[in-house]
Protein backbone atom coordinates (compact mmCIF):
# COMPACT_ATOMS: atom_id res chain seq x y z
CA UNK A 1 0.00 0.00 0.00
CA UNK A 2 3.04 2.37 -0.61
CA UNK A 3 1.29 3.99 -3.26
CA UNK A 4 -2.16 3.90 -2.32
CA UNK A 5 -4.40 6.03 -0.17
CA UNK A 6 -7.01 4.79 1.73
CA UNK A 7 -10.24 6.25 0.63
CA UNK A 8 -12.92 7.11 3.37
CA UNK A 9 -16.06 7.66 2.33
CA UNK A 10 -19.19 8.77 4.46
CA UNK A 11 -22.47 10.37 3.42
CA UNK A 12 -23.29 13.31 4.85
CA UNK A 13 -26.32 13.20 6.94
CA UNK A 14 -28.40 16.92 7.51
CA UNK A 15 -29.74 17.56 11.15
CA UNK A 16 -33.58 17.02 11.12
CA UNK A 17 -33.92 20.86 12.16
CA UNK A 18 -32.18 23.91 12.65
CA UNK A 19 -32.78 24.71 16.21
CA UNK A 20 -29.35 23.20 17.61
CA UNK A 21 -27.26 24.97 15.42
CA UNK A 22 -29.18 27.97 15.73
CA UNK A 23 -29.31 27.77 19.98
CA UNK A 24 -25.69 27.50 20.32
CA UNK A 25 -24.41 29.90 17.66
CA UNK A 26 -26.84 32.69 18.97
CA UNK A 27 -25.60 31.47 22.70
CA UNK A 28 -21.73 31.90 21.89
CA UNK A 29 -23.03 36.02 20.44
CA UNK A 30 -24.93 36.60 22.74
CA UNK A 31 -22.30 35.58 25.59
CA UNK A 32 -19.47 37.58 23.45
CA UNK A 33 -21.26 40.56 23.61
CA UNK A 34 -22.12 40.54 27.46
CA UNK A 35 -18.72 39.93 28.33
CA UNK A 36 -17.20 42.25 26.01
CA UNK A 37 -19.32 45.13 27.04
CA UNK A 38 -18.38 43.62 30.97
CA UNK A 39 -15.02 43.83 29.58
CA UNK A 40 -14.74 47.80 27.90
CA UNK A 41 -17.28 49.57 30.41
CA UNK A 42 -17.55 47.76 33.72
CA UNK A 43 -13.76 46.59 34.28
CA UNK A 44 -11.65 49.51 36.02
CA UNK A 45 -7.92 49.34 35.52
CA UNK A 46 -7.73 53.01 35.59
CA UNK A 47 -8.71 53.90 39.51
CA UNK A 48 -5.99 51.93 41.85
CA UNK A 49 -8.28 52.44 44.81
CA UNK A 50 -11.67 50.75 43.10
CA UNK A 51 -9.90 48.58 40.95
CA UNK A 52 -11.41 45.37 39.50
CA UNK A 53 -10.33 42.53 41.66
CA UNK A 54 -7.66 40.21 39.58
CA UNK A 55 -10.14 37.08 39.19
CA UNK A 56 -12.58 39.10 37.46
CA UNK A 57 -9.74 40.75 34.66
CA UNK A 58 -8.19 37.46 33.84
CA UNK A 59 -11.46 35.45 34.19
CA UNK A 60 -13.08 38.57 31.66
CA UNK A 61 -10.12 37.91 29.38
CA UNK A 62 -9.94 34.47 29.34
CA UNK A 63 -13.76 34.09 28.48
CA UNK A 64 -13.42 36.44 25.72
CA UNK A 65 -10.84 34.57 24.25
CA UNK A 66 -12.59 31.31 23.84
CA UNK A 67 -15.77 33.20 23.22
CA UNK A 68 -13.77 34.63 20.03
CA UNK A 69 -12.33 31.38 19.23
CA UNK A 70 -16.66 30.24 18.87
CA UNK A 71 -17.11 33.44 16.34
CA UNK A 72 -14.78 32.47 14.04
CA UNK A 73 -15.83 28.44 13.95
CA UNK A 74 -19.11 29.66 14.16
CA UNK A 75 -18.54 31.50 11.09
CA UNK A 76 -16.07 28.98 9.43
CA UNK A 77 -19.41 25.97 10.23
CA UNK A 78 -21.54 29.16 8.45
CA UNK A 79 -19.52 28.62 5.51
CA UNK A 80 -20.17 24.89 5.59
CA UNK A 81 -23.69 25.60 5.63
CA UNK A 82 -23.70 23.47 8.78
CA UNK A 83 -25.43 26.16 11.17
CA UNK A 84 -28.86 26.29 9.82
CA UNK A 85 -28.60 23.82 6.85
CA UNK A 86 -32.41 24.37 5.41
CA UNK A 87 -32.01 28.22 5.69
CA UNK A 88 -29.39 29.64 3.55
CA UNK A 89 -29.77 32.80 3.62
CA UNK A 90 -29.83 32.81 7.38
CA UNK A 91 -27.15 30.63 7.80
CA UNK A 92 -25.06 33.35 5.83
CA UNK A 93 -26.23 35.84 8.06
CA UNK A 94 -25.48 34.57 11.06
CA UNK A 95 -22.22 33.88 9.79
CA UNK A 96 -21.52 37.42 8.88
CA UNK A 97 -22.78 38.77 12.19
CA UNK A 98 -19.96 36.68 14.01
CA UNK A 99 -17.01 37.53 11.29
CA UNK A 100 -17.88 40.83 11.74
CA UNK A 101 -18.29 41.02 15.71
CA UNK A 102 -14.98 38.99 15.68
CA UNK A 103 -12.54 41.85 12.93
CA UNK A 104 -14.74 43.02 10.44
CA UNK A 105 -13.42 40.41 7.87
CA UNK A 106 -15.76 40.60 4.90
CA UNK A 107 -17.77 37.13 5.08
CA UNK A 108 -17.69 36.85 1.21
CA UNK A 109 -14.12 37.36 0.36
CA UNK A 110 -14.07 34.34 3.23
CA UNK A 111 -16.22 32.12 1.76
CA UNK A 112 -14.96 32.55 -2.12
CA UNK A 113 -11.33 31.93 -0.74
CA UNK A 114 -12.01 29.05 2.29
CA UNK A 115 -14.15 27.47 -0.59
CA UNK A 116 -10.66 27.30 -2.75
CA UNK A 117 -8.84 26.40 -0.08
CA UNK A 118 -11.36 22.84 0.14
CA UNK A 119 -11.25 22.79 -3.80
CA UNK A 120 -7.54 22.82 -3.95
CA UNK A 121 -5.61 21.64 -1.13
CA UNK A 122 -2.37 22.24 -0.93
CA UNK A 123 -1.58 23.26 -4.62
CA UNK A 124 0.74 26.27 -4.72
CA UNK A 125 -0.92 29.62 -6.07
CA UNK A 126 -4.26 27.89 -5.56
CA UNK A 127 -4.69 27.33 -2.52
CA UNK A 128 -5.05 30.80 -0.40
CA UNK A 129 -4.19 28.91 2.93
CA UNK A 130 -0.79 27.46 1.24
CA UNK A 131 2.53 28.81 1.02
CA UNK A 132 4.06 30.32 -1.93
CA UNK A 133 5.98 28.00 -3.14
CA UNK A 134 9.17 29.83 -2.18
CA UNK A 135 9.26 31.50 0.99
CA UNK A 136 8.25 28.83 3.51
CA UNK A 137 8.84 29.86 6.60
CA UNK A 138 6.43 30.35 9.09
CA UNK A 139 6.38 34.31 9.20
CA UNK A 140 5.54 34.93 5.65
CA UNK A 141 3.65 32.26 5.55
CA UNK A 142 1.35 33.61 8.38
CA UNK A 143 1.68 37.23 6.89
CA UNK A 144 0.86 36.08 3.40
CA UNK A 145 -1.98 34.22 5.16
CA UNK A 146 -3.48 37.14 6.85
CA UNK A 147 -2.99 39.41 4.01
CA UNK A 148 -5.08 37.37 1.37
CA UNK A 149 -8.34 37.30 3.54
CA UNK A 150 -7.66 40.92 4.45
CA UNK A 151 -8.96 43.78 2.81
CA UNK A 152 -8.10 47.51 2.66
CA UNK A 153 -12.05 47.97 3.93
CA UNK A 154 -11.55 45.85 6.80
CA UNK A 155 -8.43 47.71 8.27
CA UNK A 156 -10.49 51.37 7.50
CA UNK A 157 -13.89 49.35 9.37
CA UNK A 158 -11.20 48.29 12.49
CA UNK A 159 -9.80 52.24 12.85
CA UNK A 160 -12.72 53.64 12.90
CA UNK A 161 -14.10 51.46 15.52
CA UNK A 162 -11.45 51.36 17.68
CA UNK A 163 -11.27 55.17 17.28
CA UNK A 164 -14.99 55.31 18.18
CA UNK A 165 -14.43 53.37 20.83
CA UNK A 166 -11.21 55.57 22.78
CA UNK A 167 -13.57 58.99 22.17
CA UNK A 168 -13.56 60.89 24.97
CA UNK A 169 -17.34 61.24 25.24
CA UNK A 170 -17.46 57.47 25.00
CA UNK A 171 -15.40 55.61 27.37
CA UNK A 172 -13.49 57.98 29.72
CA UNK A 173 -10.94 56.79 32.54
CA UNK A 174 -11.62 57.39 36.00
CA UNK A 175 -9.53 60.18 37.76
CA UNK A 176 -9.61 61.14 41.43
CA UNK A 177 -10.53 64.80 41.05
CA UNK A 178 -11.09 66.75 44.18
CA UNK A 179 -14.43 68.75 45.29
CA UNK A 180 -13.25 71.38 43.89
CA UNK A 181 -11.79 70.53 40.56
CA UNK A 182 -14.83 68.26 39.90
CA UNK A 183 -16.64 71.51 40.03
CA UNK A 184 -14.26 73.42 37.76
CA UNK A 185 -14.47 70.51 35.55
CA UNK A 186 -18.42 70.02 35.22
CA UNK A 187 -18.27 74.11 34.62
CA UNK A 188 -16.07 73.99 31.43
CA UNK A 189 -18.13 70.77 30.36
CA UNK A 190 -21.41 72.70 30.55
CA UNK A 191 -19.78 75.98 28.51
CA UNK A 192 -18.59 73.42 25.68
CA UNK A 193 -22.23 71.46 25.55
CA UNK A 194 -24.60 74.06 26.28
CA UNK A 195 -27.41 72.23 23.53
CA UNK A 196 -27.16 68.78 25.34
CA UNK A 197 -26.58 69.44 28.92
CA UNK A 198 -27.66 71.57 31.90
CA UNK A 199 -25.28 72.52 35.22
CA UNK A 200 -27.04 73.56 37.95
CA UNK A 201 -24.78 74.85 40.65
CA UNK A 202 -24.06 76.52 43.77
CA UNK A 203 -20.98 77.64 43.81
CA UNK A 204 -20.29 78.35 47.37
CA UNK A 205 -17.32 77.39 48.87
CA UNK A 206 -18.51 75.58 51.56
CA UNK A 207 -19.22 72.13 51.80
CA UNK A 208 -22.88 72.55 51.76
CA UNK A 209 -23.33 73.72 48.30
CA UNK A 210 -24.81 71.55 46.66
CA UNK A 211 -23.65 70.45 42.44
CA UNK A 212 -26.32 68.54 40.46
CA UNK A 213 -25.20 67.66 36.87
CA UNK A 214 -27.14 66.31 34.43
CA UNK A 215 -26.19 64.68 30.98
CA UNK A 216 -27.55 62.37 28.69
CA UNK A 217 -24.66 60.06 28.41
CA UNK A 218 -24.89 57.36 31.45
CA UNK A 219 -20.99 56.88 31.30
CA UNK A 220 -20.33 60.19 32.06
CA UNK A 221 -22.67 60.37 34.62
CA UNK A 222 -21.47 57.11 35.97
CA UNK A 223 -17.47 58.66 35.98
CA UNK A 224 -18.65 62.07 37.84
CA UNK A 225 -20.78 60.06 40.77
CA UNK A 226 -17.87 57.45 40.87
CA UNK A 227 -15.19 60.13 42.28
CA UNK A 228 -17.47 61.78 45.44
CA UNK A 229 -20.28 61.62 47.90
CA UNK A 230 -23.42 60.71 45.88
CA UNK A 231 -27.27 60.42 45.08
CA UNK A 232 -29.78 59.97 42.37
CA UNK A 233 -32.47 62.09 41.92
CA UNK A 234 -34.39 62.53 38.80
CA UNK A 235 -31.86 61.11 36.61
CA UNK A 236 -29.34 63.18 37.72
CA UNK A 237 -25.80 63.10 39.31
CA UNK A 238 -26.02 64.88 42.47
CA UNK A 239 -22.17 66.17 43.92
CA UNK A 240 -22.66 66.50 47.93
Amino acid sequence: MDNQRLLVTSEYIPPKNDQQGLCIALTIFILFVIFWYHALFQINLMDIEHRSPWWDIIGTFLILEFLYTGLFITCHDAMHGAIIYQHRKLNNAIGKLCITAYAWFDYQRLYEKHWRHHNHTGIVDCDPDYHDGQRISLFFWYFKFMWGYSSLIQLIKVGLWGNFLIEDDFVLPVQKLTKEELREELKVFQSSNTSSHALLANDNDDDTGELEFRTRQPINRSVCCYQSSFSFKNSSCLIL
